[in-house]
């Protein structure tokens, strides 16, 4: 966590052509973690409801997913925020659903090890649970 800090502060927005055009550290780490942390909350919350196995793996398969990160990734305006490489702005890079993705997964990724599990959790279950639907 101490590394973290000394890092650009916010490069969970840089794509990984944006990183490589400017030498600077890219989202893709962030965005591995950010999906295991997002699939620990959403199984948990789910878990403490009180769901059968079957039931969590259901609402896992609705809340952790790519199509429904894009959707949320959007209605944010991840969109707006994502850092891309010049080739990669051309190629209309803001609406690939994978670079959406995983902007979503880093954002989580990082305030996981920036905020910890308790604030990332309240984040996760307030977006992906009771704000919005699959």
């Amino acid at each position: 966590m101490e590394n973290i800090k000394d890092e650009n502060i916010d490069f969970w927005k840089n794509h990984a052509s944006y990183a490589y055009e400017f030498g600077v550290k890219s989202n893709e780490a962030l965005a591995t973690l950010g999906d295991a942390v997002i699939g620990l909350i959403v199984v948990e919350y789910y878990y403490n409801q009180g769901l059968t196995c079957g039931e969590i793996t259901i609402e896992k398969s609705k809340r952790v997913s790519d199509k429904y990160f894009v959707k949320i990734a959007k209605k944010i305006g991840f969109d707006k925020q994502l850092r891309l490489g010049s080739g990669m702005e051309k190629q209309d890079g803001r609406n690939n659903e994978k670079i959406l993705e995983e902007i979503f997964e880093a954002y989580f990724g990082f305030k996981y090890l920036t905020e910890g599990l308790e604030k990332t959790r309240n984040s996760v279950i307030d977006i992906l649970v009771k704000k919005n639907e699959p």
